[in-house]
């Protein structure tokens, strides 16, 4: 699900700002050859506006459920706000699509108004929409860019390590998304942290470490105990879950890759 919402997530945008583009081109022409493309204009600013929306549904979904950046952003916040991957995805990237998405509803409604006219504050709104979805992109040349299209999730490396170790259900659903399904910091999102996610068998790291260490590193999350920022932390773990987790996180870093 992660893979498929980030996907749709990526990949819509281009569709977006095409549309949102073209609808400024065929808004400006003269009247006459606007009228001519009124039919095909009204289509393309209904996809452009359903688009968005769709988008921003994705987005949504993909904030409070799968980011990896949503929770040590809101849970460091003061610091979070001072770093530059944390302070764009935990708050301006999402932000700034819901603004686009009002703009682009402000120009709809005063074009609706204009009924065919000609309508300066419409196509004012809708160029406003299209500069602060502009803003929200990030594009491959950026710090925190990501790729002009996506076709499926870039992994570091292969992970091909063999599961030897007890896991319970939360590691595969809280930890693997980051840590990667065998440990090796190489899952869904580690392409998109900084720092990246640890490995388990790099360093001698895990065995340098006790239970109580690892269970506070689990529970408490990486800023806390001056670890990386990206760490969240699970206070939602219960007892039994963090015993089995020190003991998966132990026989991950010791398995055979």
């Amino acid at each position: 699900m992660y893979a498929f919402l980030l996907i749709l997530h990526s990949n819509l945008r281009l569709l977006i700002l095409s549309a949102a583009l073209g609808v400024l081109v065929l808004r400006a022409l003269p009247a006459g050859a606007r009228q001519r493309c009124a039919v095909a204009t009204e289509r393309l600013h209904r996809t452009l506006i359903g688009s968005l929306h769709l988008q921003v549904l994705a987005g949504v979904v993909l904030y409070v459920a799968f980011s990896p950046f949503t929770t040590p952003f809101i849970d460091g916040l003061k610091g979070s706000l001072r770093d530059r991957l944390l302070r764009f995805y935990g708050m301006e990237h999402p932000v700034s699509m819901i603004v686009a998405l009002a703009l682009f509803h402000l120009g709809r409604f005063k074009y609706r108004r204009a009924a065919g006219a000609a309508s300066i504050s419409g196509w004012v709104f809708t160029g406003l929409g299209l500069g602060v979805l502009v803003i929200a992109v990030p594009w491959p040349w950026l710090a925190h860019g990501r790729p002009w299209a996506r076709t499926s999730i870039e992994r570091n490396v292969p992970d091909a390590a063999p599961r030897s170790a007890p896991c319970p259900p939360v590691y595969f659903s809280t930890c693997a998304p980051c840590h990667g399904q065998h440990g090796r910091g190489n899952g869904l999102a580690a392409p998109y942290l900084q720092p990246k996610p640890r490995d388990f068998a790099a360093s001698g790291w895990v065995s340098s470490r006790s239970d109580e260490e690892l269970a506070r590193v689990i529970g408490s999350g990486g800023p806390a105990l001056g670890l990386s920022a990206v760490m969240p932390a699970n206070p939602s773990v219960q007892a039994d879950e963090m015993r089995q987790l020190v003991v998966c996180i132990r026989g991950l870093s010791t398995a055979s890759p």
